[in-house]
């Protein structure tokens, strides 16, 4: 059964005269055998959907608006945002798509998305392209379908051209806040119950500064919203706010930018953890309350390995409020 499995996946996706052909045995045979909108119908889809959004996203972000992985719909998108300027450079980069075998492949995988409603740019598709189980997976479920080789195609194309490469460790490393856990669910803890204070008091400065970046954007206490970078941008991707990621990916970099602003990150995802979201208890209120919040965590959290990270993301909250104050002052005379 493996030989056969091999067989098929290694099978030549046919050539470029035959595309129109081999999209109908495609999205038949695909649709046919698995629901559209399962996990497996992502899985199917999301190597190519993500392959052909990294090409497109040298044009126009992809992440930040909604665009079908089709030809045509990239072409449209770029001439009614005004990039009708790189339209040659897109035509140019998908005949050099179509022209190779894994490259027809990540085509027709594509128009099977479109049939689906999938778009470009969307995080938890690039997050399941870059399952390193991916192709295995594929070949053990579609084992024998006449579909196999053309997506065992467009995850070889994904591989060699798309897949994102290693991520650098961060060039300041903050102790690890596992054990800070152990403070969310000290006695007397009630499923269901809030957080105890002196837990509210560690993770309140971080999350405070996240809710300021994200209240920039929208109500955060209108939407649970996950405080991780995924969580914020696959909430606001599904609920069609695509025009708003770029906004919260620039403050993203700047927050990752310094050592301070990765300890509120890994604050916020201590806080998460410990199943708290934005805009839930009032964390910004507990940072305001506080006169001193540095002497405070001193306090309470004295002899702990981890207070540099909780000291380091109050001191970004002081340092954020603080230009957030000069930027409101700066910006009181504008006739804008």
């Amino acid at each position: 059964m493996a030989a056969a499995a091999d067989t098929a996946a290694t099978r030549p996706v046919p050539a470029a005269d035959d595309l129109r052909a081999l999209k109908r045995v495609v999205l038949s045979s695909l649709a046919s055998r698995v629901p559209r909108g399962s996990n497996l119908w992502y899985r199917a889809v999301a190597p190519a959907v993500t392959a052909l959004g990294a090409i497109v996203n040298n044009y126009i972000d992809v992440t930040g608006v909604q665009i079908p992985p089709t030809y045509d719909a990239v072409i449209h998108t770029l001439r009614y945002c005004g990039l009708g300027g790189r339209v040659p450079e897109f035509q140019a980069a998908w005949e050099e798509l179509r022209a190779t075998p894994d490259g027809r492949a990540v085509i027709v995988r594509c128009q099977a998305a479109a049939e689906g409603y999938e778009l470009l740019g969307r995080l938890f598709l690039t997050k399941m392209a870059d399952d390193r189980w991916m192709a295995a997976q594929l070949a053990a479920y579609y084992n024998g379908a006449a579909f196999m080789p053309v997506l065992a195609a467009a995850e070889r194309y994904y591989r060699s051209h798309a897949a994102p490469p290693a991520i650098e460790a961060a060039p300041h490393v903050w102790p690890s806040l596992d054990s800070l856990l152990s403070h969310r669910y000290a006695p007397p803890y009630r499923p269901g119950g809030p957080p105890p204070q002196k837990w509210l008091l560690a993770v309140a400065p971080a999350m405070a500064v996240l809710e300021r970046i994200v209240e920039r954007l929208l109500d955060v206490t209108a939407t649970p919203l996950t405080p991780t970078h995924d969580g914020i941008v696959e909430t606001l991707q599904m609920l069609m706010l695509d025009e708003l990621v770029p906004s919260f990916e620039a403050a993203w970099k700047t927050l990752r930018g310094t050592p301070n602003g990765r300890a509120v990150i890994q604050v916020c995802k201590a806080a998460w953890d410990g199943n708290v979201m934005l805009g839930c208890h009032n964390l910004s209120e507990v940072a305001a309350s506080v006169p001193d919040l540095k002497s405070a965590l001193r306090k309470e959290y004295a002899g702990e390995g981890y207070l540099p990270v909780l000291l380091a993301a109050a001191e970004y909250y002081y340092l954020d409020a603080t230009a957030d104050a000069a930027a409101a002052a700066g910006g009181a005379g504008s006739c804008e």
